[in-house]
């Protein structure tokens, strides 16, 4: 039940014919021993004053026979939200935290040089990098998989992808190591990949 019940209509579009609507906030629980938490967009921009969002991203938790998935794939908690889900679920199992964002800045401006836009680049990373640590510290989960943000623009516009200021999940992997980071194991994924938890 979330912006327009957007995510219901695509699935049941799909042909899927158990959708189960729920507002953020809300809980639901699918059979015995598994329920489902929706959270909605925890916070409009992490690094500067927002009045608006992207309308469509949400959170889910999944506790399952004992264990509990968190999964933000590109809704960005801030630290606020990042404590509240822990105090919610203490012993996280698994936790799916965004380490890098997409946007059209900087690759896309073009008031911008080579050498700002190669500044703006290194900054976003940096401060995507430290924010998934901290958020990835807090929750604390057995294991860490950073997720979200990678992309390329191919075709005409392919020459923007040198500015996109994301990271790929194991460069967030390799920062963890660097950093000294314990509090999680961080385990990048990639496509095709199954982590046996």
């Amino acid at each position: 039940a979330y912006f327009n019940h957007l995510m219901q209509r695509n699935l049941q579009a799909m042909g899927f014919d158990r959708v189960h609507s729920i507002r953020p906030g809300a809980s639901v629980e699918l059979e015995e021993g598994l329920v489902v938490h929706l959270y909605g967009q925890f916070i409009n921009n992490l690094f500067h004053d927002a009045s608006i969002g992207n309308l469509i991203d949400s959170a889910i938790v999944v506790e399952w026979d004992g264990y509990v998935l968190v999964n933000c794939n590109d809704n960005y908690p801030d630290v606020e939200s990042a404590w509240k889900l822990k105090q919610q679920f203490p012993k996280i199992d698994v936790a799916f935290i965004p380490h890098s964002a997409s946007g059209p800045y900087p690759s896309c401006f073009t008031n911008l040089t080579e050498a700002q836009k190669i500044g703006v680049e290194q900054r976003f990373l940096r401060d995507y990098l430290d924010h998934f640590l901290r958020i990835s510290e807090i929750l604390g989960a057995r294991v860490t998989i950073p997720c979200a943000a990678e992309y390329v623009i191919a075709g005409r516009q392919h020459a923007k992808t040198r500015h996109l200021g994301t990271v790929p999940a194991h460069e967030a992997g390799r920062y963890a190591s660097e950093q000294g980071f314990t509090a999680s194991r961080v385990v990048p994924m990639t496509c095709g990949n199954i982590l046996d938890v």
